[in-house]
């Protein structure tokens, strides 16, 4: 005896029949978004580093008493106010 498809979820995983038209456009908009958002955070962790390795240039011949101060006032806040973790 072999086991009936079940018409219902098939429709529904492959997103065709009664519920496909509602559901499927919306996991493709969930996908674009979720990869919007991780380039987006990419993009802002990068220039975030490549800023920091900028300003760390200026400073070689600080001593470590003056990179801390450097560092409390020229640190790249900006970049923590677009993505907070």
């Amino acid at each position: 005896m072999t086991k009936k498809p079940d018409r219902l979820r098939d429709d529904y995983l492959s997103g065709s029949g009664i519920f496909g038209h509602f559901i499927f456009p919306y996991w493709e908009e969930l996908d674009k978004t979720k990869f919007f958002l991780k380039t987006m955070e990419d993009f802002v962790a990068d220039s975030e580093k490549n800023e920091v390795s900028a300003l760390g240039k200026d400073i070689e011949t600080l001593t470590a008493e003056q990179r801390d101060e450097y560092w409390q006032w020229h640190y790249p806040m900006h970049w923590q106010e677009i993505f907070r973790p």
